[in-house]
C-alpha cells in the first residue's frame, strides 16, 4: 500500500497541470479513501486520523495522495462528491521546511506509524507559531501531541516526529519535490507533491525535443524543395 502511494505522487502531475496557469486557479477533486495511518490526539482535536488521503481529479481522472494541513475542519468524504479547491501556497519558511521534510523522510515511510509521524510533522510545520524551534513534545508551542491511540509508545512516537523535523530543519540539498496546496472553505486544506525530474532525465527530455525539432525542420525543408 505504501509503495503504491509513492508511485501515485507522480500521478498528481496531471492534476497540477490543471493549476499551471493564472486562468486555472482551481481544481475539482473527489475523496477516495484514507491511506495507512493511526489515531492521534492533539491540542486541536482528539482522535485525529493521520496519514495520507487518496483523492481523484474529476478533470483528468488521475488519483494521488495528499496530506492534511488543516486541523480545524474535516476532510471531504466520498458522499460529498466532487469539490472545487483553490490552488494556494505556503510561506517561504513553511515551503523550505516542507521541502526538507519530504526530501529527507518521505521515501523511507514504511509503516502506518511512519505515516502518522510524517503527517504530524506536516502539522507542526504548518501550525507552529515559531518555526525556528520545531518540537511536538506535549504542551510545547501552538501545536502539540496530547496522546496517541493504537501506538505502542507516546514518547517514542514524539521522538520519531521530532527526528523528522530535525532532518527537515537541517536539509540544505536541492528541491526534490514541487509542493502544491489545495484550499477549501468547508473542508481540510491539502498538501500534495510531485517529484522534480532528475537533471539527467530533464536533459534527455530536452535532447529528445531538440532532435524532434531538428527532424521536423529537415522534413519541412525537404517538402519545400520538392515543391
Amino acid at each position: 500500500m505504501i509503495a503504491s502511494m509513492k508511485k501515485s505522487v507522480v500521478a498528481a502531475a496531471g492534476v497540477l497541470l490543471l493549476a499551471g496557469g493564472a486562468s486555472a486557479a482551481t481544481v475539482d477533486l473527489e475523496f477516495v479513501g484514507n491511506g495507512p495511518g493511526e489515531l492521534l490526539s492533539t491540542t486541536f482535536s482528539s482522535n485525529y486520523q493521520t496519514g495520507a488521503m487518496e483523492f481523484r481529479s474529476t478533470q483528468s481522472g488521475s488519483s494521488f495522495y495528499a496530506y492534511c494541513v488543516d486541523l480545524l475542519q474535516d476532510h471531504a468524504e466520498a458522499a460529498d462528491l466532487s469539490q472545487t479547491y483553490t490552488v494556494g501556497s505556503f510561506s517561504a519558511q513553511e515551503s523550505k521546511l516542507l521541502q526538507g521534510l519530504f526530501s529527507t523522510s518521505y521515501a523511507g515511510l514504511k509503516t502506518s506509524t511512519d505515516q502518522a509521524a510524517f503527517q504530524t510533522a506536516i502539522w507542526e510545520i504548518t501550525h507552529e507559531s515559531d518555526l525556528s524551534t520545531l518540537n511536538v513534545q506535549k504542551g510545547a508551542g501552538v501545536f502539540a501531541v496530547k496522546g496517541t491511540t493504537g501506538l505502542a509508545s507516546d514518547a517514542a512516537f514524539v521522538d520519531q516526529v521530532n527526528s523528522y523535523l530535525g532532518l527537515a530543519s537541517q536539509y540544505k540539498g536541492p528541491e526534490l519535490y514541487t509542493l502544491t496546496r489545495f484550499n477549501h472553505e468547508e473542508f481540510q486544506d491539502l498538501l500534495t507533491v510531485t517529484a522534480v525530474p532528475e537533471p539527467s532525465s530533464a536533459l534527455l527530455l530536452g535532447l529528445g525535443l531538440l532532435s524532434f525539432a531538428a527532424a521536423y525542420g529537415r522534413r519541412n525543408s525537404s517538402s519545400s524543395e520538392n515543391q
